[in-house]
């Protein structure tokens, strides 16, 4: 098992370093060492992770990568954190049963403060959800619309344009754009809403427009075309930034998460993390498999 960028297993970590160097790699600026790690196949492992730099974690499929960061890492470290959720046990295999997790001294936890963790499960399981309220950008964007001249003229507030609640959503289809169809001998799907035909909201909601848009136009439009579109309002476009950063140019705004695959969900849940970034809010992260991986790797 190998890592870049100066992190090693079982030797004595460097503990010089703590500026950037300018045009070249950053150096760590402190470093997390775990000893005496067993569990599944790690047998009495030592490891050590630099702070403060891009850190991956390699490896031969079933060499513990999963394990180490995952597991080992999102356990020992989140679990001297506030609000940390802690990550699913393992499960057995052929193996046989889970080994208990056993680890030694630690030292630099103390330097981490936030541990998020960034793997390719669903943002949500139902058409009502999308990368536009995960990320958090559609909030500014319905307060944008209940400023205009037309909402305030209505007594329209910004949750008129939530279609979460009752008032300006669709009633048919509770806001969701979409309705079960049952289907004989075969799961259940969905189908676009034959009120609303997939817009989500009622005719009055509709009527008000935001620079010649209204809200149904402002989710279906992709995340490269919403950037400049919504470049003057600063909370939605340090949100499209990162999506756009991560690739997702061509995700529409309002895509349901059922039409995302575990790439793209996984990399919205990045994108999301790098804009809190950008606010000052710290956090490490541990990615169970890297965005566009087909392989299971890891990196912290």
């Amino acid at each position: 098992m190998g890592a870049s960028d100066g992190a090693s297993d079982g030797g004595t970590a460097p503990r010089s370093g703590t500026a950037p160097r300018a045009g070249g790699a950053r150096e760590p600026d402190g470093w997390l060492e775990l000893a005496g790690i067993t569990r599944h196949n790690l047998k009495d492992l030592d490891a050590q992770f630099p702070l403060g730099v891009l850190t991956a974690v390699t490896g031969v499929s079933g060499s513990g990568k999963s394990t180490l960061v995952t597991h080992v890492l999102g356990e020992v470290v989140g679990s001297g954190l506030k609000n940390h959720q802690a990550p699913q046990p393992a499960e057995p295999d052929d193996a046989g049963p889970v080994t208990p997790l056993s680890v030694g001294p630690v030292s630099g936890a103390e330097r981490i403060d936030r541990v998020v963790t960034v793997d390719q499960k669903p943002i949500g399981r139902t058409p009502r959800s999308n990368l536009a309220t995960y990320t958090g950008l559609f909030d500014a964007v319905r307060k944008e619309f209940a400023a205009t001249e037309q909402a305030r003229a209505r007594g329209f507030g910004a949750g008129r344009f939530s279609f979460n609640v009752a008032g300006g959503r669709c009633e048919t289809c509770q806001g969701e754009g979409f309705v079960a169809v049952e289907l004989l001998f075969l799961p259940g799907s969905y189908g676009p809403c034959p009120e609303c035909d997939g817009s989500r909201y009622n005719p009055k909601t509709l009527e008000v427009t935001y620079r010649g848009k209204n809200v149904a136009e402002v989710l279906r439009l992709t995340v490269d075309a919403a950037t400049a579109f919504l470049a003057d309002i600063p909370a939605a476009a340090r949100s499209l930034k990162s999506l756009g950063d991560v690739g997702l140019g061509y995700l529409r705004l309002g895509q349901p998460a059922t039409e995302l695959s575990g790439g793209e969900a996984q990399r919205i849940k990045l994108a999301t993390e790098l804009q809190r970034a950008q606010r000052g809010i710290p956090s490490t992260s541990w990615t169970s498999q890297p965005p566009g991986s087909t392989r299971p790797t890891s990196n912290s």
